[in-house]
């Protein structure tokens, strides 16, 4: 069953993103070893989200038009929680910068 799932959503992938876009499943079982694991190795800095942009809530149709755009490399944030946020929550995380990847 669940893989017809990932077998399904991949097509839609395919088809949506014209074979241009990457993507790997991950199929974990969560339970709370797991997510201890998991939190510690995002701690010790060994899981770095990417993200691709970040934007103020009062910029949310700059995000929706970077969404919009496509060719995305990493997440798109929005900052609902002013500069608070980012105490410490973004400095693990791997920005996309274009002008090395080209």
């Amino acid at each position: 069953m669940e893989r017809r799932i990932e077998q399904q959503i991949e097509s839609e992938i395919n088809y949506h993103g014209e074979g241009q876009v990457r993507f790997k499943f991950a199929t974990v079982k969560c339970d709370e070893t797991n997510i201890n694991e998991v939190s510690q190795m995002a701690g010790d800095g060994l899981i770095k989200p990417c993200i691709d942009s970040v934007f103020e809530f009062d910029d949310i149709e700059g995000a929706f038009d970077r969404l919009t755009r496509g060719g995305l490399r990493g997440k798109i944030i929005v900052n609902v929680a002013g500069n608070d946020a980012f105490e410490g929550s973004t400095g693990n995380a791997y920005y996309y910068n274009p002008d090395d990847h080209t």
